[in-house]
């Protein structure tokens, strides 16, 4: 919509010149009907629309409140707006303009008689993000539109809408595995150098079903699985490594359905995500929701940086970081039960395919997995095709000892 202000003062300029020159009752009827219709079209911008101010409230459809302050991407908000001025001069006709992120909706009003002035619309939410409202944009004028006037009302311009990613929805295998972490039955204790605590050589009597058959398939010894109390998972530690710019989407969502997981069994969490600073189980839908292409804080291994965490999760998106693996191991290796969970858009990709890396469906190199199952570190994959574990943690060299891959 244009104001059109300069061809309207063009326009009764040329009238008035008709008049002086020609007068008569035709120039005159024209001449001050057009100046009436002009002045009250200014009128509506310096009296009708003045001091509008705007309220905003954005909810779910049913009319309740989102969760958390925070919308599911994929869902619809009902936008209420509401409009308040101080003067009630009636306005023949008003168009209001919200636009928010990418999205622009537009809405013809009708005459506004009254000092309140209230409308709804549906705002979809396609994708995650934070995103904030513009000034809303008022188009009013005369009744038929010659002036038309616009004006940026007052009041919530900076209200946000929070869009978390979609939780993804895991198996039994990969829930169970995230569920089961620091519970004492996932992976065994290790000492620094790289020995079970949870394994002693076989004795008469032992139950056969503890018996390591690996183990023993690769030497002529046979060994068993120690039964020991079960430790209770105090916290448990979401470390999200989204490096690939692509990835960061499917990093979101499968770090969104962990804590969606962990806080159904009301594990108690703790969310390292990107730049952002760590933060508590209150703020984790508006930290994914801007989670960005980053790799994590520089978190050491050390118990204070994790708050005492006795598990960790780490989301990866596509081609795993060597530093992340190393990080894995030494958490690993320092007392803490590692789930490694590779979030990837599309299966079935390899590394070292440009195409894959950047839709973040790089494949786990054999050896680096190798690496990290020696030290007891299990990795799950969860992609388009499903979930599954990739590798259960447990096994290392003969001699006991790791050995960094090249």
């Amino acid at each position: 919509m244009r104001t059109h202000r300069w061809a309207a003062l063009a326009v009764w300029a040329l009238l008035g010149w008709g008049m002086a020159a020609r007068g008569g009752f035709a120039f005159s009827f024209l001449f001050y009907s057009y100046s009436f219709i002009v002045a009250y079209g200014w009128a509506v911008r310096w009296i009708g629309l003045r001091g509008v101010r705007v309220t905003r409230e954005v909810r779910c459809p049913d009319g309740s409140a989102p969760p958390d302050g925070a919308f599911e991407a994929g869902e619809e908000a009902i936008v209420e707006v509401t409009l308040r001025r101080p003067f009630a001069l009636p306005v023949p006709w008003l168009v209001a303009r919200e636009r928010i992120g990418e999205a622009e909706h537009d809405l013809l009003h009708g005459p506004w008689w009254s000092t309140r002035a209230t409308y709804r619309y549906a705002l979809p939410l396609p994708s995650r993000g934070v995103f904030a409202f513009e000034p809303t944009e008022l188009w009013a004028g005369d009744p038929f539109g010659i002036v038309q006037q616009r004006v940026r009302a007052r009041g919530a311009a900076n209200a946000e809408v929070i869009v978390a990613p979609r939780a993804r929805r895991f198996g039994y295998e990969v829930e169970h595995a995230i569920l089961s972490l620091g519970d004492g039955r996932a992976s065994g204790s290790r000492r620094d150098g790289g020995e079970r605590t949870d394994v002693r050589a076989y004795r008469d009597g032992d139950s056969l079903a503890r018996v390591l058959w690996k183990r023993a398939a690769r030497s002529d010894e046979w060994y068993v699985r120690t039964e020991e109390p079960p430790r209770a998972a105090t916290e448990t530690a979401v470390v999200v490594d989204a490096a690939v710019e692509a990835a960061a989407d499917d990093c979101a969502e499968a770090a969104a359905g962990v804590l969606v997981a962990l806080g159904v069994r009301r594990r108690a969490f703790r969310l390292y995500a990107a730049a952002l600073a760590a933060g508590n189980a209150g703020g984790w839908r508006r930290r994914l929701a801007a989670l960005e292409a980053a790799a994590p804080p520089p978190i050491r291994a050390g118990g204070a940086t994790l708050g005492g965490a006795s598990a960790v999760v780490v989301v990866a998106g596509g081609a795993l970081r060597p530093e992340t693996a190393a990080l894995c191991r030494e958490w690993q290796t320092g007392g803490r039960d590692v789930l490694l969970l590779l979030a990837r858009g599309e299966p079935g990709v390899r590394a070292g395919d440009a195409a894959g890396d950047a839709a973040g469906g790089a494949e786990l190199p054999e050896e680096l997995a190798s690496w990290l199952r020696r030290a007891g570190v299990r990795i799950a994959v969860t992609d388009a095709a499903g979930d599954r574990i990739a590798s259960e943690g447990g096994g290392r060299d003969d001699d006991g000892r790791f050995s960094v891959p090249s």
